[in-house]
């Protein structure tokens, strides 16, 4: 049985960062294998977990999605730490030694002087959500570097940047949809964008564990920030959106869903033959 609730807590980003950094500094001590690459993707969730809060303390204190110097290295940072899962995953969990001195670099510099509100991320804690199914979705999707990734938080913004990783992307933007769930509405500053509206041939991926009953988080996201066609659009996310309100205001033809989902089996099944005898994936 899963019990839902809303177990948000409110923490130093202070103290997080250092966690993280502790975390990014102590891979370099582990062997090569799936346990140093389990150690990475902790460390990219419990980045994405810090990065996530202070995008939505920016957006509390601004009451808007905009663009700062910290949510850009943030990105970045979280980018770097997808390329490093990838690199793991590619090699057959082969890769060892230190992450980046520069890497670790941005980890000690970012500035963490506020209050976070943060919370576990349900497809990682109860739904067995693998991020590197973003990465093989991602490579399978058609895209290419000249693409926006849009993530939607919480969650969204880690895998977002899985995708940019992958597509060897500029590191993603990200939104918070606010309202009622069947009526979300998104509040982004202008320069969020930059000049993605101005590219003819720029395509935008909207990325989310979801999407939910309604699928309105994709559709706001998609209208409010890309505002392009269909045919420049795709939803990368775990699963089709379904019939429902959001459906329904679909465009047709309606943009591509790359689900991740559906490479899961596929990601699972070789990540078994990985594994020692006895091991498994769940």
């Amino acid at each position: 049985m899963i019990v839902f609730g809303d177990h948000k807590r409110t923490h130093s980003a202070e103290q997080l960062r250092k966690a993280v950094l502790a975390e990014a500094e102590a891979i370099g001590d582990l062997l090569a294998g799936i346990e140093r690459h389990a150690a990475l993707v902790d460390l990219f969730v419990t980045a994405s977990e810090l990065f996530q809060g202070l995008a939505d303390a920016e957006f509390d204190t601004r009451g808007a999605d905009g663009s700062s110097s910290r949510q850009k290295l943030g990105s970045e940072i979280l980018v770097e730490l997808s390329r490093e899962v990838l690199r793991s995953w590619q090699q057959g969990f082969a890769r060892k030694g230190s992450l980046d001195a520069s890497l670790l670099a941005k980890l000690a510099a970012i500035d963490c002087g506020s209050a976070i509100t943060t919370g576990p991320a349900e497809g990682y804690a109860l739904y067995a959500l693998y991020p590197e199914t973003y990465l093989l979705g991602a490579l399978q999707s058609g895209l290419d570097a000249n693409t926006c990734v849009i993530g939607i938080r919480s969650i969204g913004l880690g895998l977002a940047a899985m995708v940019a990783a992958a597509l060897h992307a500029p590191p993603p933007i990200s939104v918070r949809p606010i309202g009622h769930p069947f009526c979300r509405h998104i509040s982004a500053a202008p320069e969020l964008l930059g000049s993605w509206r101005d590219r003819p041939r720029a395509e935008f991926a909207i990325v989310d564990e979801g999407p939910g009953l309604s699928g309105s988080s994709f559709m706001l996201s998609l209208s409010g920030c890309a505002g392009r066609a269909s045919t420049r659009s795709a939803f990368i996310c775990s699963r089709a959106i379904a019939a429902g309100p959001a459906r329904r205001l679909m465009p047709r033809p309606s943009p591509p869903c790359r689900s991740a989902k559906a490479m899961s089996r596929a990601l699972k099944m070789s990540l078994t033959a990985r594994l020692p005898p006895g091991c498994g994936t769940g």
